[in-house]
């Protein structure tokens, strides 16, 4: 089967014959981690670095969630899951701040 970009852009649906089956799309907190990507962006945040640093963090928190759910040891899953953890409080408390400072449109 030949990927394509937009494969990916739809919600997982486990257990379908045509869906993708990569070891993170059996994770049910990569849905989260997407969910939140997408509200973050949804979000407005008006402030450009405050923007940034929320965005990468989401980012962050999809793609180590991803690389946990690749590796092999017990060790390096800890320690990708550990930090998608730590990415994942960081776009959330980036949220409340412009939520809190009103710099949300």
């Amino acid at each position: 089967m030949r990927w394509r970009a937009h494969d990916f852009a739809a919600p997982v649906r486990l257990g379908s014959s045509n869906s993708p089956s990569l070891p993170h799309h059996r994770l049910p907190v990569f849905g989260l981690a997407r969910e939140m990507l997408v509200a973050v962006r949804d979000a407005h945040i008006r402030d450009a670095k405050l923007r940034d640093e929320a965005l990468r963090a989401a980012k962050g928190t999809c793609l180590n969630c991803a690389e946990g759910a690749g590796r092999v040891t017990r060790a390096d899953k800890a320690r990708a899951f550990t930090v998608a953890r730590g990415e994942a409080v960081e776009a959330a408390a980036a949220i409340e701040i412009a939520a809190l400072t009103r710099l949300i449109r």
